[in-house]
């Protein structure tokens, strides 16, 4: 095989990991997006300003069910000042409105609106919403966003004002444009660019070239978007992947059972306080990421009817479909990994469900 053969296969099998990836971004299942209406105040994203910074330059459409379309007032574009800059709601917009919840504490952020072909570097309105860095005074309408502007929305609900500006990058690409752009080169003797990344699969077979900065840009976009994904989704690939590696490596494989006394209860009447504790003979694998705890059915074990159901009546996992009589863990589907609360060495607390399908 030669290198460029090699390189070609390299670039194949990047490909597609991200088309997979961005797939499960954009989807309507994915654990970030949820539809909301355009009519109403946008819905809280609770997630930090940096990672609304990553997910905008990277994969900006994932955010357009969230967003309140704006633009400036009358008023404020009449005034020709930036000391007091007020934006309205308007159905297409230049800007968007987002709004981020995190530890009882709203904030409206304003960004370009990435739906629209914005001509970036003639809109006049930017200055009053950004402050502007990099090639200013060319025709380049390629930017990143550095920080995102910030608002005070006013009572009437319709309006907000500019408090702080944010700050905009002209000419500057992110990994995706970057990568948009090398694609452009490598397809210049195609009659049309491919509409998506597996269409590219096509072109690159027939490509007989030194492909490594494509590969570099690649791999840069793969870690970005690796970024952007929930940090249980890893597991859950694993788990329908690997099962007999997901039960022994990364976050750990301590098995959990329901409490004795959580059983009883369940059984009596129905609680609302979800006890697990350490057992080895638990049904029940506890992962330990970095921004919380996992619990998944043991891919190793064989659950029959009643233990299925107790995992229903504790609503450790919202289940689909008709419970079997008996499954193997690993014929389990698992959706969504419940999260658990530490007590204390040996005991934990359901904190949001999980979802399994049969």
């Amino acid at each position: 095989m030669t290198n460029s053969e090699s390189d070609i296969q390299e670039i194949i099998k990047y490909v597609q990991k991200l088309e997979k990836r961005v797939k499960k971004l954009e989807s309507k299942d994915a654990i970030i997006l949820k539809s909301v209406p355009k009519d109403i105040q946008p819905k809280p994203l609770k997630f930090s300003p940096e990672k609304l910074i990553d997910i905008y330059n990277d994969v900006p459409s994932i955010l357009e069910e969230y967003v309140v379309e704006v633009s400036i007032t009358a008023q404020s574009w009449r005034s020709h000042s930036e000391d007091k800059t007020i934006v309205e709601k308007s159905i297409g917009g230049n800007y968007w409105i987002i709004l981020l919840e995190n530890l009882d504490e709203k904030k409206y952020y304003l960004l370009p609106n990435q739906s629209k072909k914005l001509r970036i570097s003639r809109l006049r309105s930017l200055h009053n919403m950004f402050k502007i860095q990099g090639e200013k005074d060319t025709n380049n309408d390629n930017y990143i966003i550095i920080k995102p502007a910030l608002l005070n929305m006013i009572p009437s609900g319709k309006e907000w004002e500019i408090i702080e500006k944010g700050i905009l990058y002209l000419g500057k690409t992110s990994p995706t444009q970057k990568l948009t752009a090398e694609l452009e080169k490598l397809t210049e003797n195609q009659e049309t660019m491919p509409s998506s990344l597996q269409g590219l699969l096509n072109v690159l077979e027939k490509l007989n070239k030194n492909n490594n900065e494509l590969k570099i840009k690649l791999n840069s976009l793969e870690k970005r978007i690796q970024k952007l994904e929930p940090e249980e989704i890893k597991w859950v690939e694993l788990y329908h992947l690997e099962p007999e590696k997901f039960a022994t490596l990364g976050g750990g494989n301590t098995k959990l059972k329901l409490t004795e006394t959580t059983v009883n209860k369940l059984l009596q009447s129905s609680t609302k306080d979800i006890y697990l504790e350490a057992d080895s003979l638990g049904q029940y694998l506890l992962k330990q990421g970095e921004k919380g705890l996992y619990l998944f059915p043991d891919p190793l074990g064989i659950f029959d009817k009643n233990s299925l159901i107790l995992t229903r009546l504790a609503n450790l996992f919202i289940t689909h479909g008709e419970i079997p009589i008996a499954s193997l863990g690993k014929d389990i589907k698992v959706i969504k990994p419940a999260k658990l609360k530490k007590i204390n060495n040996n005991q934990w607390s359901l904190l949001e469900s999980g979802e399994i399908n049969f």
